[in-house]
């Protein structure tokens, strides 16, 4: 991870991204619709974003595993490029935005 964190907040479509390095990765689903996760080549953590972030409450925080336990990596969704930066919106299950 390097030294800077970068965030971008999209209000028109209400998505935060955070990135953690420049390089180039590839947007990966995680435990929750609202989020997804940036990772590189070697499957390092580089970055996440955020679907829907207004509609979180204060009190009932946000939870997601960003990095895999055991083989959950392998069972992972083929990667969709994305550059930071560049917000890789995927649509929800049933093809309307925002996802959930």
């Amino acid at each position: 991870m390097g030294d800077k964190l970068k965030l971008w907040f999209y209000p028109e479509v209400d998505y935060l991204e955070v990135t953690f390095s420049e390089e180039h990765g590839y947007m990966r689903p995680t435990n929750s619709d609202a989020v997804m996760k940036r990772v590189d080549e070697e499957g390092r953590l580089i970055g996440f974003s955020v679907f829907g972030v207004s509609r979180f409450q204060k009190d009932h925080p946000l939870e997601v595993e960003l990095v895999p336990r055991g083989d959950e990596a392998s069972r992972e969704s083929p990667p969709q490029p994305a550059s930071p930066g560049e917000p890789a919106i995927p649509a929800s299950r049933d093809n309307t935005f925002p996802p959930g």
